[in-house]
């Protein structure tokens, strides 16, 4: 198991020295909530959640004052140019973007991980206002300050179990490629997660995925055969049950 947390603790580490600060705070945070942490890496998980967490206030500070109208256009562009103005935003007092955010959460072409992490950061501000967005095609209200964002989630945390449970003894690799993906379609799926229920076919979903883009795709069957009959499409599952833009779509 010291394998697996050494593992983590690079992954985070080489996440920092990439300037990806915010997929090491992601990934420090993942461990944490999980309902058993070593002592001995707990700390050092806090620790270097603590550091990414800086470096993104540090980012999101020198980021040089962007206009309305600027804003609006980095919106309109790619996922990196949408995540600029959102680390822009973040920084701001989002009650007086309502207009734009608006537009942003009704815009199919929206990213759907950076718009999760804008709803998060409007989470974090305690905006009780009601939004309307996008999903499925349909229109849906959502109130930030109620929404459960993916580490707070129960349902989330029993579908890392059952990931741990079907590999962490001889697969941490495959384990932390799982997490990985379960992680972020959790905050592509904002404001809405999946319920308890449905935690353990997801997390089925994730790893026949995994398996397949680790090219073990003939090893799918017998993982369906190790958790059950149940799951006997577990390859096809996530792809069925993820919103548009999902990580596996995008792939």
């Amino acid at each position: 198991m010291n394998g697996y947390y050494e593992q983590i603790v690079r992954e985070i580490k080489d996440a920092l020295e990439r300037g990806e600060d915010e997929k090491a705070y992601r990934l420090a945070e993942e461990e944490l909530s999980m309902p058993y942490v070593d002592p001995v890496y707990e700390k050092e998980f806090r620790a270097l959640s603590e550091t990414a967490r800086e470096h993104i206030t540090e980012k999101r500070s020198a980021v040089r004052v962007l206009d309305e109208k600027t804003v609006r256009e980095y919106l309109g562009k790619d996922a990196e140019l949408q995540m600029c103005a959102v680390s822009y935003l973040s920084g701001q007092n989002l009650r007086n973007w309502k207009e734009i955010l608006q537009e942003y959460f009704l815009d199919p072409a929206a990213d759907t991980l950076v718009r999760g992490m804008l709803i998060e950061a409007m989470k974090a501000q305690e905006i009780h206002d009601a939004y309307f967005i996008l999903r499925d095609g349909k229109k849906r209200s959502f109130v930030p300050a109620d929404v459960i964002l993916p580490m707070e989630s129960e349902a989330l945390a029993y579908s890392f179990r059952c990931i741990h449970e079907w590999y962490s003894a001889d697969e941490p690799t495959l384990v932390q490629l799982g997490s990985e993906v379960l992680a972020e379609e959790a905050y592509r799926r904002l404001p809405y997660l999946w319920n308890a229920c449905e935690s353990e076919e997801i997390a089925a979903g994730v790893m026949g995925y995994v398996l397949k883009i680790s090219g073990r795709e003939d090893e799918i069957p017998q993982f369906c055969r190790k958790i059950g009959k149940k799951h006997r499409n577990a390859e096809r599952l996530f792809v069925e049950k993820t919103p548009e833009q999902s990580i596996i779509n995008k792939s």
